[in-house]
């Protein structure tokens, strides 16, 4: 049986189609970010990213951030 990815659930075909431009949006800081992680993503898709981040005014490490805290919420 193959061993299932934790981000590879999370970033899944169906669930890239349902994140959309409502998903992420420019938020109020109500807790301080000091936990830091390290990841490694597509060139292409961190620019495209970057890109759609800096179009509603957050960074590429909120969108993550708002992206991980919408997923906990789903459970």
């Amino acid at each position: 049986m193959a061993k299932k990815s934790l981000i590879g659930n999370m970033i899944s075909e169906d669930n890239i189609k349902r994140i959309n431009s409502d998903s992420v949006k420019a938020v109020e800081k109500t807790e301080v970010k000091s936990k830091r992680i390290n990841g490694l993503v597509k060139p292409s898709t961190y620019e495209k990213a970057k890109v759609k981040a800096e179009k509603i005014g957050i960074s590429f490490n909120e969108v993550l951030n708002q992206l991980l805290e919408n997923w906990i919420v789903e459970d």
